[in-house]
């Protein structure tokens, strides 16, 4: 690498490198691609742009998720980013400090931890839909379901055993979409009870009945079909343009910023504390100018996705925590017998390292009904008074950084 480019534009980022035009051919065969940056995020004032490339992190390839990477990480992290419109390597130090980047590994990328690690979590799935890439899509279910971990993944999928496989759903999905079959999807789509199946796989089965809807030129069921859809899978980006097509405002009507958490419910302490409070309380204890990260976890306890959340929140507490209070987790159940004890890798750290994390159970259910919350997780964010300041989801560090950026007192 050459002389530093700069050494210091945030306490946390240690040295900063550019490397002059690469003279050989990058291999990015393992790298992720930068699908967005937070504005006001260490990534963007480092002059990365949507396309580059996430080649290393401290001299590895990311198979998995940087978010993993970062909490494994013991000595501070090194990136390597491959900049493809100035063909130049960057070459980044931090103290473990996430960069607010939104990432999304190639198809290769996806297929190969799938072979290698068999089920490490449904996004990889999302993300070949996503970017219409069936053939690897295939590749990636045969794959995951080659070990016993990713077999049981696929049968947990769908709530009932007697319903259809998802795995079949999924398969189906690909042929109809490689050739065009759609015999097997209508007979797929009327064989089948959609609220059998996890909210993620409803949001494709809707959105593949809103098709069928629109190809029998049935508008109305079309429109109906498409919004269940993106009300299952809200940041699905194929879904919103679905649901835009249909002639729905879905970002003015989904907003909601400003409205008040109601106040007059009581919980009981699952972990954080003991005994009961309620919400005035919760926020009488807030400090001035902080916000609280929300987790609604109806009709259940846990989840992968659960563990995957408090992932980002332990990895970017740190260098946030004068503006974050504590992550309020708030649900209307208990754990089951059933769960997977990895469900609940992150809150049993967090909470014996003493991280602020609270997990509140209501037993009424009244609480996330009266909110109307169906999505486990669904996460905002509070600010003292308990007004609504952010409904867009926490599941990155990206997010992270977008919230905070989005808050003029901060």
């Amino acid at each position: 690498m050459n002389e530093p480019l700069r050494r210091v534009f945030d306490p946390n980022v240690i040295q900063i490198c550019r490397d002059s035009r690469s003279k050989q051919k990058v291999d990015l065969s393992s790298a992720q691609f930068i699908y967005k940056i937070a504005e006001g995020s260490p990534g963007q004032k480092l002059g990365l742009i949507p396309g580059d490339c996430l080649i290393a992190f401290n001299g590895q390839s990311i198979s998995t998720s940087l978010t993993d990477a970062l909490l494994a990480a013991q000595h501070g992290a090194r990136y390597l980013f491959y900049q493809s419109q100035k063909n130049a390597f960057l070459e980044v130090e931090t103290d473990r400090m996430p960069l607010g980047l939104y990432l999304l590994p190639n198809s290769t990328a996806i297929i190969e931890t799938y072979i290698t690690q068999g089920y490490y979590g449904n996004e990889g799935f999302y993300a070949l839909w996503e970017r219409e890439d069936y053939v690897s899509l295939k590749e990636a279910i045969s794959a995951a379901t080659r070990k016993p971990a990713g077999l049981a993944f696929m049968q947990r999928l769908a709530r009932a055993t007697q319903t259809l496989p998802t795995l079949e759903v999924l398969r189906t999905i690909c042929d109809f979409e490689m050739d065009d079959d759609r015999g097997q999807l209508r007979d797929l789509l009327g064989r089948i009870n959609l609220s059998d199946f996890s909210p993620d796989i409803q949001a494709l089965l809707y959105f593949y009945t809103a098709r069928q809807a629109h190809q029998d030129q049935d508008i109305t069921l079309y429109q109906e079909y498409i919004l269940a859809a993106h009300k299952f899978r809200p940041m699905s980006e194929r879904i919103k343009r679905g649901a835009l097509n249909a002639g729905f405002d879905i970002y003015g009507q989904e907003s909601l910023l400003s409205q008040s958490m109601p106040l007059h419910y009581e919980f009981a302490y699952l972990g954080g504390g003991s005994g009961a409070i309620d919400m005035p309380a919760i926020l009488a204890a807030m400090p001035e100018k902080k916000i609280m990260p929300l987790c609604f976890m109806p009709m259940c306890r846990g989840s992968n996705a659960y563990n995957e959340v408090l992932k980002v929140f332990h990895s970017i507490y740190a260098y946030h925590e004068d503006n974050l209070h504590q992550m309020l987790v708030i649900t209307n159940t208990d754990k089951q017998r059933k769960d997977p004890s990895s469900w609940y890798e992150q809150e049993k750290m967090l909470i014996s390292a003493g991280y602020p994390l609270v997990i509140l159970r209501e037993p009424t259910g009244n609480f996330i009904k009266d909110l109307s919350l169906r999505n486990a997780p669904t996460l905002w964010a509070v600010d003292k008074t308990g007004r609504i300041v952010w409904d867009k989801g926490l599941t990155s560090d990206y997010d992270y950084w977008e919230m905070l950026k989005g808050l003029s007192s901060f």
